[in-house]
């Protein structure tokens, strides 16, 4: 699947646009931590803001348990402003809903929530955490120390956007001690 972009024929993606490249990158990242999970129980994902589904799409088809944590409410600081102003959450959500059909609620798990208080709610630990929301230093920071208590020892956590058009990013990922893979896709493998 790696390299193939997982559009389907009524993709909608509410002007939001990932780069292919990026895509490529974060379908190899998950495909390369799958091999180092193998077991026969699922790897467990969160994603961090979903929006259109499209970055939803490329890590489930990977056959990875996904669960999605988005208010849908778009965000000032970068491309789903536009989004913000064309469609209500209940739009914007319905519409990741039927992008992401084929595989919602068999690998794809939206959970309509403001990604902090869903870590301090959630559960179980799991895999890997992606991050793909607000850009901006605060809310990536926030996110960041949110999802880390969450991420199983030796998990993943990840995220998109690590390029100078987002200093936020870059700054967070940097205190972190994060890595590029390549294209805008960041990683930091947790140990404890």
């Amino acid at each position: 699947m790696v390299g193939n972009p997982p559009l389907l024929a009524d993709f909608d993606s509410m002007d939001y646009a990932m780069d292919q490249s990026d895509l490529i990158a974060l379908e190899r990242l998950i495909a390369t931590e799958l091999r180092r999970f193998r077991r026969p129980d699922p790897v467990i994902a969160v994603e961090i803001g979903s929006w259109s589904g499209l970055s939803a799409l490329a890590i489930a088809q990977s056959g990875v348990r996904l669960f999605c944590v988005d208010h849908w409410e778009g965000n000032s600081a970068d491309q789903c402003e536009v989004g913000k102003i064309a469609w209500t959450p209940d739009e914007a959500f319905a519409r990741f809903c039927t992008n992401v059909q084929g595989l919602l609620f068999d690998r794809v798990f939206p959970f309509r929530c403001e990604s902090r208080l869903a870590a301090s709610l959630w559960p179980n630990q799991v895999d890997i955490v992606y991050i793909d929301a607000d850009p901006g230093y605060e809310h990536v920071k926030g996110d960041i120390v949110a999802w880390l208590p969450v991420i199983k020892n030796g998990g993943l956590l990840c995220g998109h956007g690590y390029e100078t058009n987002f200093p936020g990013i870059m700054k967070a990922v940097g205190e972190l001690g994060g890595h590029r893979v390549d294209s805008s896709v960041w990683w930091k493998r947790i140990i404890r």
